[in-house]
């Protein structure tokens, strides 16, 4: 649900003893011998660890060449090879909600909404040469006098795209087994700055029919018929037609209970900007991956 191993990328093992070190010395153990650091280690209540661990440290599985020996990317997953998930799992159910990328908000976008159009095209230049940034944001609407509530609405549209909606279709391409893909369209029927969208963690919040008290007739049918797809899965029953026979998805809300479409009908609230891109050779879906993580970094 909203979310695959292309999201978290696993780090390098030299950023991973940078992590260990900052920790390491946060804790007060740069001096302590190693049979002292296994102790605290171990011993450590989770609630002061999470407090001494500095926001700025990067915590993710790292390539260790054993347990993680190396990335899924884009490429991986079109040719099926080295994803030892596909050789054992049958069934696999996975989708997307339409507005996802507003969880980016809370991840360090909110703080740099002043000049976002020229601060993200300065980053994307870095890391992907300006031809790339400049294609790729021009397919966003986002230019260099583009203000900035726009730009904040676009750069959730791209971060929607490249971290959530690309690899769940892609993910959903690479699968030998019978897959469900979905995409959650059903608005946030709650006050705040993003009612009306699909954000990020509703579908999780409609599944498990926590809220239904809080929402209107047809928000309340859509979450039941979600939750009804969800236990016919994972009792052996096919919710819908299988992704395989002409790419099938089913969309739940956005105006309808549930219909099903197809992954190239992209008026349902899905863009194909950057798969065009990529088919045109302007960008690479990974790369550009890894420069959406980079600039959500602050880099």
């Amino acid at each position: 649900m909203s979310g695959t191993p292309l999201m978290l990328k696993p780090l390098s093992s030299d950023v991973a003893e940078n992590t260990y070190e900052v920790i390491i010395a946060e804790l007060g153990l740069k001096d302590a011998s190693v049979e002292e650091r296994i102790h605290r280690l171990t011993s450590i209540s989770p609630e002061e660890l999470v407090e001494k661990t500095p926001m700025t440290a990067r915590l993710a599985p790292f390539l260790d060449d054993d347990v993680l020996p190396k990335a899924i990317t884009f490429e991986t997953l079109a040719s099926g090879v080295d994803i030892p998930g596909i050789k054992w799992c049958e069934e696999l159910m996975l989708g997307d909600c339409q507005h996802d990328g507003n969880v980016t908000f809370f991840m360090g976008l909110a703080s740099r909404v002043q000049n976002l159009a020229p601060t993200l095209y300065t980053s994307f230049s870095a890391s992907l040469g300006a031809a790339t940034a400049t294609a790729v944001l021009e397919a966003y609407g986002i230019g260099p006098n583009t203000s900035d509530d726009v730009a904040l609405q676009s750069t959730i549209y791209l971060a929607t795209d490249i971290v959530y909606a690309a690899p769940a279709l892609s993910f959903a391409r690479a699968w030998s087994g019978k897959t469900y893909a979905y995409h959650f369209n059903e608005g946030n029927p709650w006050d705040g700055q993003f009612k009306g969208m699909a954000t990020h963690m509703l579908d999780a919040a409609f599944l498990f029919q926590n809220y239904n008290e809080r929402m209107n007739k047809g928000a309340k049918v859509v979450a039941q018929e979600f939750a009804r797809a969800f236990l016919a899965f994972v009792n052996g029953i096919g919710p819908w037609k299988d992704f395989e026979e002409d790419e099938n998805v089913k969309a739940f809300g956005g105006g309808e209970v549930d219909h099903m479409v197809r992954s190239n009908e992209w008026g349902n609230g899905r863009r194909d900007m950057l798969f065009r891109l990529a088919e045109e050779g302007k960008v690479d879906l990974y790369v550009l991956s890894v420069a959406w993580d980079e600039f959500l970094a602050g880099h």
